[in-house]
């Protein structure tokens, strides 16, 4: 027999309470944020409208001020029609350049400082600023002395303009006299010369060539100089000095200086060729007269000889007493040693026979 139908369940197709208030939730959840994302403010400076509701409705306020900073930094500024990210990009690059600058920047001066530390903390550079303080001083008083002496000096004239310019040019005179230093000549065997200026080992005697460079160099510049000082009514000079100095090589021959010099300074005919020197202070003094008895002949051969052979000639000897090289503590075995450079004659125009200058003229 088969069940009744009222015996049968049936099937509902409407949800259940449960599900019906899940599903609300989650549209409710939904709604909420949607009205929450769409009332966020929008930050995002990769849309230009953002940018633009930033800085108002004209990007100038961003792009000139970041121009001026940009063409100070060595950067290409930005166009007036480019969008607003590219503003943006530039931005940040001229922050990011600005940066290393200002650290480039931060670091030479950090380095400028500790090394003016250095140099002002030094014990040299200490001693040089007491050094020029104490010179400036020394100048501060001589100048007060200088005043006083011109005060003193006005009121014995009586103010007199011309006596004080008198005396202001005969002061200006002595002063271009006392700076107006004639030339002082070198020549010397060492590796330049060697060539032109050479004696041999222990010996006076001068090859043509030896005559030749003296001749067209040195004796030429002395000449000119003593003619131009007569013709120009500078300085005059009197003298000319002729110093002989040798190396430290010993001399293995016998001297014969005392015996026959007195004979060849006596005669302006005589050849020192007779003599021998026993010293290097011997050899000194005849390279010397070597030279003064060219010289002898290169003023009767010149046109204006007349003013030349005016001049007194004096020849000396420094032998291997003055090194070619200043040294503080020298050693005995420098005056010894052989050194080219050391094998020199000096010529010198000098005044010697009328050293003081003329009286002052005051009226």
């Amino acid at each position: 027999m088969s069940e009744s139908d009222d015996d049968i369940p049936t099937q509902s197709h409407w949800p259940s309470v449960t599900d019906l208030f899940l599903t609300l939730f989650i549209i409710a959840i939904a709604i909420v944020a949607v009205v929450f994302c769409a009332l966020l403010p929008t930050n995002n400076v990769g849309k230009d409208q953002a940018l633009v509701h930033a800085v108002g409705n004209d990007l100038r306020h961003v792009r000139e001020p970041m121009n001026r900073l940009r063409t100070a930094l060595d950067l290409t500024p930005v166009d007036s029609n480019v969008r607003p990210s590219v503003v943006i990009s530039a931005l940040a690059e001229t922050c990011d350049t600005a940066v290393t600058r200002i650290e480039e920047l931060r670091a030479t001066i950090k380095g400028l400082e500790e090394r003016l530390t250095r140099l002002m903390g030094s014990p040299e550079k200490r001693a040089e600023m007491e050094r020029l303080l104490k010179e400036n001083e020394g100048l501060r008083r001589r100048s007060k002395e200088l005043e006083a002496q011109i005060a003193k000096l006005t009121l014995a004239l009586g103010a007199d303009p011309e006596a004080i310019k008198s005396i202001l040019r005969e002061n200006e005179e002595l002063r271009r006299q006392l700076h107006d230093k004639p030339p002082n000549i070198q020549f010397s065997e060492s590796e330049k010369d060697k060539e032109t200026y050479r004696f041999d080992s222990g010996s006076s005697v001068m090859n043509p060539d030896f005559i030749k460079g003296l001749r067209q160099n040195e004796f030429a510049k002395l000449a000119g100089e003593i003619i131009g000082r007569e013709e120009e009514g500078r300085v005059k000079v009197d003298t000319l000095e002729i110093i002989g100095h040798t190396d430290g090589a010993p001399l293995s021959s016998n001297g014969n200086l005392d015996q026959k010099l007195p004979e060849v300074l006596a005669s302006p005919l005589a050849k020192i060729s007779a003599l021998n020197p026993g010293s290097n202070n011997d050899l000194g003094l005849l390279r010397a007269l070597a030279v003064r008895e060219q010289w002898q002949h290169f003023t009767t051969s010149h046109p204006q000889g007349e003013i030349l052979r005016k001049i007194q000639i004096r020849c000396y000897s420094a032998g291997q007493t003055i090194l070619p090289l200043a040294k503080d503590k020298p050693s005995a075995d420098d005056f010894r040693k052989p050194d080219a450079r050391a094998r020199r004659i000096e010529m010198r125009l000098t005044r010697l026979l009328d050293s003081a200058p003329p009286p002052p003229q005051t009226k």
